[in-house]
């Protein structure tokens, strides 16, 4: 007989799924996003749709800098022997590109959006500001190297220092 997972552990494969930073953030605030444009338009009290949409943005991205802070005070309530083992060269890959694929769209798109709709200048520098650090989280994890890796020296002259692709 083939036991089927809990659901506490479907979650963790879940979130396995989604690697680490900046791809979990990423997903997090889109999906936020998604569920407060639902419940603002919901809600609606005459706003226009535009500044629904920029304020459920903004009040995703803002909602989803608390995944990594539970994920963080979750760490440090555990025992040192049941805390999570750390990210593998895998998961980091995974989760920079995810980041780059959901995130970097979604915040280029709603810098654009705020741009264009004439939104208050909170709304495009925060846009903005996300934008840059996922870029800039996703591209430290894409360069990292698991510890005690030296990269393989290259035989092409025109490539001497610059790591193997």
């Amino acid at each position: 007989m083939v036991e089927k997972p809990g659901l506490a552990s479907r979650r963790a494969m879940l979130v396995e799924k989604l690697g680490g930073p900046p791809g979990r953030y990423a997903v997090a605030s889109v999906t936020l996003t998604l569920i407060w444009f639902a419940m603002r338009l919901f809600l609606d009290r005459g706003d226009p749709v535009s500044l629904i949409f920029a304020r459920a943005g903004l009040y995703g991205a803002v909602w989803a800098l608390m995944l990594p802070l539970f994920d963080w005070l979750n760490r440090k309530a555990l025992p040192a022997d049941r805390r999570p083992l750390p990210l593998t060269a895998e998961q980091n890959r995974r989760g920079a590109l995810l980041g780059l694929a959901v995130g970097g769209p979604f915040y280029a798109g709603m810098l654009v959006f705020s741009l264009v709709t004439g939104r208050a200048w909170v709304y495009p520098v925060s846009f903005g500001i996300i934008l840059a650090v996922v870029v800039v989280i996703a591209g430290a994890r894409l360069r990292s190297r698991p510890p005690g890796t030296r990269p393989q020296p290259s035989r092409d002259p025109g490539r001497a220092g610059l790591p193997p692709y």
